[in-house]
């Protein structure tokens, strides 16, 4: 007797239905109406997978979408029951005659461009229909289904909600123009949800970043639209005085990510706000709490949870139990202290806000850190000597590594990027003493001795000067470029054109995370070029000032940035120690990790620091000087080869 799969199971099952590859073919209109725009790749549907970079797509031909990172595929039957937690197959493909009616009809090709035609009239049509719809938003008629579901008149005049036809309509609004629209069903003769072509936005994102807004308070953040309309009811209906708050609906999980890159972009509009993330009640909402404290808590914005009392989405709390959610917002009000609104300098009721917060408070933020932390990759510096000394790789914090000159700091540093960014991590190089070309070309270097099999190679100053020529050195320069090619997508140079200031490298760490959406491995070369915007700073009060900075920088991102030092001259004939570091500023307290490079047998009796030079290679040491959370000290011995700015661990 042949095995029954779940298709032979629904012909002779309870479940009278026609074949299912015609419910298959449904599943892009299911996708859809959830906001996904299956153009390109988007974030995996499989809740147990934290998908940082959209790793899905859909196949039109077969019918399903399938993530190239976790591996899994699923068809309709599948979403559904992960939308609906539904377990066993006759009750998924109940619910999805449910959804799109009974009978269902096969989808053609035709029937879908059709249908596809026909969304973008009705965009058109809302548009040019806005007077008609402005109407029924004034009209009591025109939003009876939202008063039903508890939302007040004057809150739908606000957010222009209104009813037309067999849909309630939520219009989504970014720079002041609706650019699409989340509907509802009224009754149960169409499909449950139909949501405008294309991706959403974050719904009433506007208002969070509102230049005119300078208000402090709490930013309330809900999945759908309906559950933040429902929280603030209930919030302005509060007694007592009430902070100044904004609510927002992220309007599919795709949207996670931008929020976390506008934020980002627009850090100092955020840091009005006390985030308040409060997904539903249910595995997804968890998901989607812990991913928000993680991220925002990374930009050192203050995010806490709010929990649904009673396992219930909000929307479900006001309808049948307001004094419920009415409590969890009082007490979430009471034992939270919003920041301070800006005041003006020098008056007598300015202060500093503060950034003390209680332990209890933290927790939520500590774990979702934690767990963030323990999902990231721990960058490798390409040498396993390193990457033992510091636990295991380069982990989230500041770096500094210290030397004389012509030691090759410049050289080790853009070693460990490269080999950062051929692994798959995004690096930010700094570049503030060479041109953009010149760290290209060390780069290539490098990579031309090592498939030289450390015999052969071409330096840096013969590729800047255009020297390589002969064949064999052609086709070596070529493989040297495919070999770089891997690591040079990943790689991104700054280049100095001038004084570069501590706010220049926040503002181009910030352009990076929201135009990649990744946080990067930082380095900067070097430190001491590096300057403050504070004007008649001496040389160490600037680099004090540069140094804190980029602590806070690394703490904010939860990244690893390693910065270069130079030595003074006094530095030449002694090993490397903390003193070397002194007239550097506070850069020994404030790094986490302090290194320093030094030739072999310095410090020693009749050393010569130019005959040590002139070696090929080079006998060099790294030292661990400072190691905040794990080995205080440890030696670590390099052949240098200067020519080809190559370090090899021995």
């Amino acid at each position: 007797m042949p095995v029954k799969n779940k298709f032979t199971l629904i012909r002779n099952g309870a479940v009278n239905t026609s074949d299912p590859d015609e419910f298959k073919s449904y599943i892009e209109i299911y996708l859809r109406q959830k906001g996904i725009n299956l153009r390109g790749a988007f974030h995996c549907l499989n809740p147990g997978h934290r998908d940082e970079n959209p790793s899905m797509s859909y196949n039109a031909a077969k019918h399903y979408v399938h993530c190239f990172a976790c591996g899994v595929t699923y068809d309709l039957f599948d979403i559904v029951g992960l939308d609906y937690g539904l377990e066993d197959f006759p009750a998924k493909v109940g619910k999805v005659r449910e959804i799109f009616g009974t009978p269902v009809w096969p989808i053609s090709n035709e029937y879908k461009l059709e249908r596809e035609k026909e969304r973008k009239r009705e965009k058109e049509e809302f548009q040019d229909r806005s007077a008609e719809f402005v109407a029924l938003i004034n009209s009591s008629e025109g939003c009876s289904y939202f008063r039903s579901r508890g939302i007040s008149q004057s809150l739908c005049k606000k957010y222009s909600f209104f009813q037309n036809g067999a849909y309630a309509y939520m219009p989504v609004f970014s720079d002041g123009i609706c650019a699409g629209w989340s509907a509802r069903a009224i009754d149960g003769d169409v499909p449950r949800y139909k949501n405008s072509v294309g991706a959403l936005p974050v719904w009433n994102l506007d208002r969070l970043f509102d230049a005119e807004n300078s208000m402090v308070g709490f930013a309330f953040i809900s999945e759908g639209i309906i559950n933040a309309a429902s929280l603030e009811e209930c919030y302005l209906n509060l007694a007592g005085k009430r902070p100044e708050a904004v609510f927002l609906a992220l309007c599919g999980s795709g949207n996670l990510g931008k929020l976390v890159r506008f934020c980002a972009a627009n850090l100092e509009a955020a840091r009005r706000w006390i985030f308040v993330v409060c997904g539903d009640p249910d595995s997804s909402g968890s998901k989607m709490n812990m991913a928000l404290c993680a991220k925002l808590g990374k930009l050192g914005l203050k995010t806490l949870i709010l929990d649904m009392p009673e396992g219930r989405d909000a929307n479900a709390l006001l309808l049948e139990n307001t004094a419920t959610l009415s409590e969890a917002l009082t007490d979430f009000i009471n034992n939270t202290q919003p920041a301070p609104k800006p005041q003006l300098p020098n008056t007598p009721e300015s202060k500093a806000p503060s950034t003390t917060v209680s332990a209890l408070e933290a927790l939520d933020s500590f774990f979702a850190y934690v767990d963030e932390t323990r999902r990231k990759r721990v960058v490798s510096s390409g040498f396993p000597a390193i990457d033992s000394a510091l636990g295991g790789g380069l982990y989230p914090g500041l770096y500094t590594l210290g030397a004389v000159s012509s030691l090759g700091k410049t050289s080790l540093v853009l070693q460990m990027a490269d080999k950062a960014a051929e692994t798959g991590t995004d690096v930010l190089f700094f570049s503030l003493e060479q041109s953009r070309n010149e760290i290209i070309a060390r780069s290539l270097s490098r990579i031309s001795r090592e498939l030289s099999f450390m015999n052969g190679g071409f330096s840096s100053r013969e590729l800047l000067s255009g020297k390589v020529s002969d064949l064999q050195s052609q086709e070596l320069l070529g493989r040297v470029r495919s070999s770089y090619e891997k690591t040079a997508r990943r790689l991104f140079i700054y280049e100095n054109k001038g004084n570069v200031f501590l706010e220049d490298i926040a503002q181009a760490l910030n352009a990076h995370i929201l135009n990649r959406g990744s946080v990067p491995f930082v380095v900067i070369d070097y430190l001491q070029i590096l300057r403050s915007s504070r004007k008649c700073f001496t040389d160490k009060q600037n680099t004090d000032d540069v140094i804190n900075g980029l602590k806070a920088i690394s703490r904010n991102h939860n990244l690893p940035l390693l910065a270069v030092s130079s030595f003074n001259r006094t530095s030449y004939k002694s090993e490397v120690s903390m003193e070397a570091f002194k007239e550097s500023g506070s850069l020994e307290y404030s790094s986490d990790i302090l290194m320093g490079l030094q030739m072999s047998g310095v410090g020693s009796s009749g050393f010569d620091i130019n005959s040590a030079k002139q070696k090929e290679p080079r006998q060099v040491e790294l030292v661990l000087l400072k190691n905040r959370d794990g080995a205080p000290y440890a030696k670590i011995k390099f052949n240098y080869y200067a020519k080809y700015n190559l370090f090899a661990q021995k």
